[in-house]
């Protein structure tokens, strides 16, 4: 029991990083403007869209893991929250490599938004049960 909510609590923070990074992907120019030091001025745009691809793909294992160590759901269930989380968080690894704008990263963050909103219900699922 205590591994599902460790594995719950990863991948809450794992989806909370992205969100953030893809945040101050898009604030880029304004923390160049206002000389601030953020990790993809520091690092620069492709190195942080790497590490963006790290952490989609540590979030798609989490997911996973979080689905096929818990026993108690039935295979819809299963099903449904792999479909409503694993996915969205897999189109979003294959997706970053190739951003190049700014509307490019917005629709990765809103769809990383959604994915964090699915995880929350789907980890609320599991604290109930």
């Amino acid at each position: 029991m205590i591994t599902l909510y460790i594995l719950a609590a990863s991948l809450l923070l794992v989806i909370a990083f992205l969100i953030y990074l893809v945040k101050k992907q898009l604030k880029t120019k304004q923390d160049y403007n206002a000389q601030n030091k953020s990790l993809p001025l520091a690092l620069g745009t492709k190195r942080t869209q790497q590490i963006m691809m790290i952490f989609g793909a540590i979030s798609v294992g989490l997911s996973i893991g979080l689905l096929t160590v818990n026993s108690h759901f039935n295979q819809s269930y299963k099903f449904f929250s792999f479909a409503l989380i694993s996915l969205p968080l897999l189109y979003f690894t294959f997706k970053v490599r190739k951003g190049t704008s700014l509307k490019h990263f917005a629709h990765l963050q809103q769809l990383l938004y959604l994915s964090g909103v699915c995880a929350i219900g789907v980890c609320f699922q599991l604290i109930t049960y």
